[in-house]
């Protein structure tokens, strides 16, 4: 219904903007960035609660592919520093039905990997 769209349309512009200003690598670096990383932290974590434990949710899956694709869009640093706040509600994530969902996931999940060194090779699907 329009409700619902507008809602999911005004929560993508804003966190598109959040994710945008924690990118941010030259002008006003780490103001807009401590400014952007409690907003997304907040923002995305209530979100995916809500998605987590509520039965109509299926207007919600293009936002939390949208907080998956920026999460996964985050610089080394900046993705390792705060994977432990999501890891919880990720996990959970996986149970979900919603395939375009889980990919993302199965991306972070490789990151983390790579990233923690706990992938000793290079994932192939065909192995």
């Amino acid at each position: 219904d329009l409700f619902k769209r507008t809602e999911i349309d005004s929560i993508s512009t804003y966190l598109r903007i959040c994710f945008r200003l924690y990118a941010e690598t030259e002008v006003d670096k780490d103001n807009r960035r401590s400014q952007a990383e409690p907003r997304i932290i907040e923002k995305s974590t209530s979100i995916i609660a809500e998605f987590i434990e509520d039965d109509d949710i299926a207007h919600k899956v293009p936002i939390i592919v949208q907080i998956l694709h920026e999460f996964l869009n985050t610089e080394d640093a900046q993705f390792q520093q705060n994977i432990g706040i999501f890891y919880a509600q990720f996990s959970y994530l996986l149970l979900t039905e919603y395939r375009d969902i889980r990919v993302v996931l199965r991306d972070i999940l490789l990151r983390l990997g790579k990233l923690r060194s706990i992938m000793t090779a290079p994932y192939s699907p065909f192995r």
